[in-house]
């Protein structure tokens, strides 16, 4: 299963009559009235605010942030929770895929065990592992795990972890996803 047939899936648990916000892993929304999706070239903060501010705003049922949880700087991370928060209904899903940081560290410690590393694996799961930006602050590696992403996710009293599950995306480079549903408290 890719990104695209995993969100679809997820979408089309939603009843007719709720609407959802798919945020992430190149996911074009076609034909569907309740399925909104972000401005992709615009910072998801700025995209809240416009939507909030727009006539025809609606609180969503369902968020999901696919491959994206990730990549908020650790500095702001409370800002960006608390304005998805901001759009969700009163006990609305948030649905959270990210890289198991734990399992790509345990498979970059596989791929030096080979007398012939992989070298673009090793390149790719260090990137996934340790850079997302210039700044030290901009890194995500150190929140992907179950314990942490539930910290950080419940830290200001907005969400509850409802559930944390493995599971496998089609990808050669990140060996498990997690996938972590909150609701809104």
């Amino acid at each position: 299963m890719n990104f695209i047939d995993y969100t679809l899936e997820l979408v089309n648990e939603l009843p007719p009559d709720r609407i959802a916000l798919v945020v992430g892993a190149g996911f074009k929304v076609i034909d569907n009235s309740n399925v909104k999706q972000n401005d992709p070239e615009m910072d998801l903060n700025e995209w809240i605010e416009a939507y909030r501010n727009n006539r025809f705003f609606q609180r969503f049922d369902k968020i999901i942030l696919s491959r994206v949880l990730e990549h908020f700087p650790q500095r702001s991370v409370d800002w960006y929770l608390y304005n998805i928060y901001t759009i969700l209904q009163d006990t609305g899903q948030l649905i959270c895929v990210v890289p198991d940081m734990k399992a790509c560290s345990d498979e970059l410690a596989k791929e030096f065990k080979k007398k012939t590393p992989d070298m673009f694996k090793v390149n790719r799961l260090t990137y996934e592992l340790l850079s997302e930006g210039d700044h030290v602050w901009d890194r995500h590696s150190t929140w992907t795990c179950e314990n942490s992403v539930k910290k950080y996710l419940e830290m200001e009293g907005l969400f509850e972890v409802i559930n944390i599950e493995r599971i496998r995306i089609d990808s050669d480079i990140v060996p498990e996803e997690l996938e972590i549903t909150a609701i809104r408290r």
